[in-house]
């Protein structure tokens, strides 16, 4: 309870109502101002009894042993509830009064009840023992050794059933002998002091030490070796460790707890092992832990720090200029691991095309590779009566991150269309390709025959240079030819035109040349 195990002290007290005892008890080891009266002051634990002794039994309960002539008085006090702070007395028992219980010759003397935890060796079963010390004889001599098993509360159900069944286990001496006391010491065994009444030296002591097993019928027992059992609380086992009582205590290494550092245990690990079994628990502190995200040029992507075994919610796919997000190079966890991890994007890398439209032009094949790739320019485009001008964006030296259409952007041309007479140029034009051309009147000179356009006059100005030619004739005028009519006859004019009969000027007739006036 609180720093230090509880103590109680039996004490015996004369007065004007003659030979009385009570218990105390402290909490904090004896300090001054810290022991407390066990039960009211007007109950005595055993009236009428002196030298008294007093022990805890398994549940907590206190037993206290008193001296009486032919036996021991025994009594209980029983806590009201798990604080131990208030509870009562019952009545005190002798231990000569009941059936199986403590009896010898007339004399009375100190001795010592002590209880300890055993084991029984042949089928490991934990049990209590309760040992009375006295002397057997009738003349305060052959100091011995009572004990009682304990298996469960009913063996102390009152001070009644607690008188009941002790066995004489040991005679330690053969002559005269009446004061004895005993405790556990470090190696298990039980530390006996004894007065020896022969040396003729008032309260002089005898030691032995006495293992349990010695006494009869306990050979098949032994003092429990006390553990300290380490609750790891889910981190790496470590073994107990059991020994004897005092004995010096080697701390184990300090446990481990994936996701976790060890903080130290819940209470102090003893240096040397107490008289009762502990258990000792870990104390942790949660770990935090990063997820690092390598996008490998991609958009960033915030590290994930926080606890061990946390729920991890994933990060939205990174995206990266001219590539397809193709997952990552590890899963992400769905819990925190317990080690910091870096997960690297995985990419495919994108194919884009540039597309050439020409606008009537020659057919340039579309460019399809990765991205970032390097772009080979093509050949320039043609175009009939065009000039290629160029495009309308830059062709880009390397392949751009989407599609891409250029297109190709032109100059007309102009070409000239010449009428030439009688090897002289009698018209001249310069025209765009492709526009309309209106044909040039036949020229006239008086007493000549324009003998009309040799080469047919184009309706648009075609891709090239065009020359018309033509030639003056002397001509004799005639309104017909000889046997042939108007209608019989192939009627043309200088143009080339066929006509459905002769016109004023010059005619072409069956191949002839016929001026009309």
């Amino acid at each position: 309870k609180g720093d230090y195990y509880r103590v109680y002290v039996a004490l015996w007290t004369t007065g004007a109502d003659g030979l009385t005892n009570y218990v105390v008890y402290s909490d904090e080891f004896g300090k001054p101002g810290s022991w407390r009266l066990l039960g009211e002051k007007t109950v005595r634990p055993v009236p009428g009894g002196d030298e008294p002794k007093a022990e805890e039994l398994p549940n907590g309960s206190v037993v206290v042993s008193g001296r009486k002539g032919g036996g021991r008085y025994y009594n209980i006090f029983t806590f009201a509830d798990d604080t131990y702070e208030s509870g009562s007395w019952s009545t005190a028992v002798a231990s000569n009064s009941v059936q199986g219980g403590l009896s010898w010759g007339g004399n009375s003397t100190n001795g010592e009840i002590m209880v300890v935890k055993a084991m029984r060796r042949s089928d490991n079963t934990m049990v209590k023992i309760a040992l009375q010390s006295a002397p057997a004889g009738n003349d305060r001599s052959l100091v011995s050794i009572w004990y009682k098993i304990i298996t469960s509360e009913d063996d102390y159900s009152s001070p009644t059933v607690f008188s009941q069944g002790w066995t004489k286990g040991m005679q330690v001496c053969d002559f005269l002998s009446a004061y004895s006391t005993m405790c556990i010491q470090a190696d298990g065994r039980i530390a006996f002091f004894y007065e020896d009444g022969q040396s003729g030296v008032a309260y002089d002591m005898i030691y032995q030490p006495i293992s349990l097993s010695q006494l009869e019928g306990l050979e098949d027992y032994e003092i429990y070796q006390y553990a300290i059992t380490f609750d790891t609380d889910g981190g790496s086992d470590i073994a107990p460790i059991t020994q004897d009582y005092n004995s010096e205590v080697t701390a184990p290494e300090n446990p481990t707890k994936t996701g976790y550092t060890f903080a130290g245990w819940d209470k102090e690990i003893p240096t040397t092992m107490p008289a009762e079994d502990v258990t000792i628990k870990a104390n942790w502190q949660i770990n935090q832990y990063t997820i690092t995200f390598n996008t490998d040029g991609g958009s960033d992507i915030a590290p994930i720090t926080q606890d061990y075994n946390s729920e991890v919610t994933a990060p939205e796919n990174p995206t990266k200029t001219g590539y397809t997000f193709a997952g990552w190079d590890k899963e992400i966890p769905t819990t925190m691991p317990a080690e910091d991890v870096t997960i690297k994007a995985n990419w495919q890398i994108n194919q884009y095309t540039i597309t050439f439209n020409t606008d009537g032009g020659s057919d340039i094949a579309p460019i399809t590779q990765d991205y970032n790739s390097e772009v080979t320019a093509p050949e320039n485009p043609t175009k009939t009566g065009y000039t290629f001008a160029g495009w309308d964006k830059e062709i880009p030296t390397t392949m751009p991150a989407e599609d891409v259409t250029i297109k190709a952007q032109w100059t007309i041309n102009s070409y000239r269309l010449t009428y030439m007479v009688d090897g002289e140029v009698y018209m001249e034009y310069i025209l765009e390709y492709g526009a309309a051309i209106t044909p040039e009147p036949a020229p006239e000179k008086t007493d000549w025959l324009f003998s009309g356009w040799k080469e047919e006059i184009p309706s648009t100005m075609p891709a090239e240079d065009v020359v018309i030619t033509g030639s003056f004739d002397i001509y004799t005028s005639i309104n017909s030819v000889n046997g042939v009519d108007d209608e019989n006859a192939a009627i043309y004019d200088v143009n080339g035109t066929k006509l459905g009969k002769k016109k004023k000027g010059l005619n072409i007739v069956n191949n002839k040349k016929v001026i009309v006036r």
